[in-house]
């Protein structure tokens, strides 16, 4: 599909990909299938109908893990996305049986998936959450085989934890997700997509403003403080 063939409709647009029948408030709604509430009928593995440059926000909630093509669709969000435009991803966290089982997941998300979307090592992520004993910098997207059309940063990520880890303290989850199964279950980033050149404090600036989240968190975070 031709990638301006839908109008970006000014330069404030927001997308929400593979948003079913739950689209976020005042976005675009983008899916597979014709349900109520979607705007624009499309497959994402095929690109999306719209300019370079146009999005400023873009949410996939419990979308990308059924991509075919990780880095391709990444580079294709990308793409449309306007310098500093935040894209929300919600996706099931890799490391519990039931997402290690589940046959229509054909990628995994966990702490160290953004570091291969960006070559960069400016990164807001706290070091302990990427800590391996071999690959200490962050960015990863480039290999010798392998060009990266992207620059992602990740300037917020969290957990959503099972019931009986909810109320320890951040290093004691902290430990136990990266040693165990069955601690958390969900993990959100957001994103900023990098054009131009951007200096630490305008990175941290975007992470202490309001940003969006999909219906669902607002949903557990009301359920997890009940």
């Amino acid at each position: 599909m031709a990638a301006n063939a839908v109008e970006s409709g000014g330069n404030k647009m927001k997308l929400d990909l593979g948003c079913g029948q739950n689209k976020q408030l005042d976005y675009t709604g983008l899916d597979r299938f014709l349900l109520p509430g979607v705007d624009v009928v499309c497959d994402i593995n095929e690109g999306l109908p719209f300019a370079s440059s146009s999005a400023t926000r873009m949410m996939a909630s419990h979308c990308l893990e059924h991509v075919e093509d990780l880095i391709s669709t990444m580079e294709e969000l990308y793409r449309v996305c306007q310098h500093k435009a935040i894209l929300c991803i919600l996706a099931p966290y890799a490391h519990t049986s039931l997402n290690m089982a589940n046959p229509y997941h054909k990628f995994h998300f966990n702490e160290h998936t953004p570091r291969f979307f960006t070559n960069s090592n400016n990164t807001l992520v706290h070091a302990e959450e990427y800590a391996f004993p071999y690959i200490t910098q962050w960015g990863l997207g480039e290999t010798e085989n392998n060009k990266l059309d992207m620059d992602f940063r990740c300037i917020r990520m969290e957990f959503f934890y099972f019931p009986c880890y909810m109320r320890l303290s951040i290093s004691e989850q902290r430990r136990l997700r990266q040693s165990q199964i069955n601690v958390a279950d969900q993990i959100m980033y957001h994103l900023v997509a990098v054009k131009e050149p951007i200096s630490p404090s305008e990175l941290k600036k975007l992470a202490r403003s309001e940003l969006d989240v999909p219906a669902f968190v607002h949903l557990r975070r009301a359920h997890e403080g009940s």
